[in-house]
């Protein structure tokens, strides 16, 4: 196993070291799970209960904050926002689920 590929904690597999994330605390800087696993474990753990209690009380202790960056965001990037809205309208526009929903 060379310098340049690294052993993955979770599936095992010798891969490149580019196919790790950075990591301050390991020995060679590099996590000890490769990305793919790293983000299918991040995947699983953002459906659980706790986690998704965590997200809804933090959303209602920052919603002052999440308004104003959203604010922000919209008045900074309105027309990108409104070449978007329209691109999907024109998608949408004549698909069933929107005609009755218009009741067209």
């Amino acid at each position: 196993m060379d310098i340049m590929e690294k052993k993955c904690s979770k599936c095992g597999e010798v891969k490149d070291i580019g196919e790790f994330g950075k990591d301050k605390t390991g020995k060679n800087g590099h996590a000890a799970q490769c990305k793919i696993c790293r983000c299918n474990h991040e995947k699983k753990q953002r459906k659980t209960p706790q986690r998704q209690q965590k997200i809804k009380e933090w959303i209602e202790n920052n919603k002052e904050s999440i308004a104003l960056k959203s604010k922000q965001y919209r008045e900074l990037n309105i027309e990108k926002i409104t070449v978007r809205a329209k691109e999907y309208y024109q998608e949408i526009k004549n698909t069933d689920k929107y005609k009755k929903q218009k009741k067209i």
